[in-house]
């Protein structure tokens, strides 16, 4: 994802919260249950997206108009993944959450790293990994 013009500031620049429970860390995803060939067939619809985004709210508005396909799925058979999105929206700050991939994490855009990590300190919970950050572009 490209932001136009910005920075490579930590503090202005956008920012990512992920997080995983424990479903994502033995490597199990719903993935893997759904059958990843199976749900593929869907999957490569290409989305049409600007070259980048001159704002973090442009890019999580853009990003907002489009969805994974595999998070119904996923979440029906993990219904942790829900609470983790549930989670991530919750925050203060949160423009977007969404799921990544078949479902081992989850992530929330920010307007800068340093709201990011206040996120990912705050969704912090035993046996759940999280971590807040620059998102790289």
């Amino acid at each position: 994802m490209r932001m136009r013009g910005g920075g490579r500031d930590p503090d202005t620049g956008t920012g990512v919260a992920t997080v995983r429970d424990g479903f994502g860390q033995s490597g199990y995803t719903a993935g893997n249950r759904v059958g990843v060939s199976r749900a593929c067939r869907w999957f490569f619809r290409e989305a049409a997206l600007p070259n980048g985004w001159d704002t973090v709210e442009q890019m999580a508005a853009t990003l907002s108009g489009l969805a994974n396909d595999l998070e119904a799925p996923a979440i029906s058979l993990v219904p942790a993944i829900g609470n983790v999105l549930h989670a991530i929206a919750a925050t203060a700050g949160c423009l977007l959450a969404r799921m990544s991939g078949s479902g081992a994490t989850c992530f929330g855009l920010f307007a800068n790293a340093a709201a990011a990590q206040v996120a990912a300190a705050e969704l912090a919970r035993p046996g759940w990994w999280s971590w807040g950050g620059p998102l790289a572009g």
